[in-house]
């Protein structure tokens, strides 16, 4: 069995990972879950490693499922954290925070509420937001600072999205496990 955080979330296996990506995981709590995409999309789409900075924040169907490699998840939000505003709105960020932005709009079109993109930004806590129209690329609002992370993000319309996106998927009950995928063909 994994060691859990007082708020039951995985510690992490390697002790490491990005400072606002773990007071996500502290401030949170389980059940919020978060993945790290730019390891992927850095390296392969960018030729980078810029290591743990592109988040996505989803949910998962049924977790009883969890062993099943077809599963359905709904996509709430995608965070670029960058040490600055200036560095987020760049002209150096512009390819990747418009396929960023695609990919918004891409798996919007898969589920009833469409994911929600923000640039984080700052070295350490407090952290500051910014959010994209993933539609236009507008700035929404101006950028904001994150005190309270469970308060800001019922305000932001994160934890209800989260909700709704979670019902939709509620029924789904994938059979398909790793074991089926490696099963002899006897």
């Amino acid at each position: 069995m994994p060691e859990r955080m007082e708020n039951g979330v995985k510690v992490r296996a390697d002790g490491r990972g990005d400072a606002w990506a773990n007071e996500h995981r502290e401030a949170l709590g389980n059940n919020i879950y978060l993945q790290d995409l730019d390891a992927l999309f850095g390296q392969i789409a960018f030729a980078q490693n810029t290591g743990d900075r592109l988040f996505l924040e989803y949910v998962p169907d049924d977790y009883s499922n969890r062993q099943n490699v077809v599963r359905k998840f709904q996509v709430v939000g995608m965070f670029d954290r960058k040490a600055s505003l200036a560095t987020a709105t760049s002209q150096h960020n512009t390819v990747s925070t418009a396929f960023y932005l695609w990919l918004c709009r891409i798996i919007g079109e898969q589920q009833d509420v469409k994911p929600r993109f923000f640039y984080v930004f700052g070295k350490t806590a407090p952290w500051s937001m910014l959010e994209l129209d993933i539609e236009t690329g507008a700035e929404v609002g101006e950028p904001f600072t994150i005190n309270d992370w469970r308060s800001l993000w019922g305000q932001l319309g994160l934890l209800e999205a989260r909700r709704t996106l979670a019902a939709k998927i509620a029924d789904v009950k994938p059979t398909a496990t790793v074991k089926d995928l490696f099963a002899d063909d006897d």
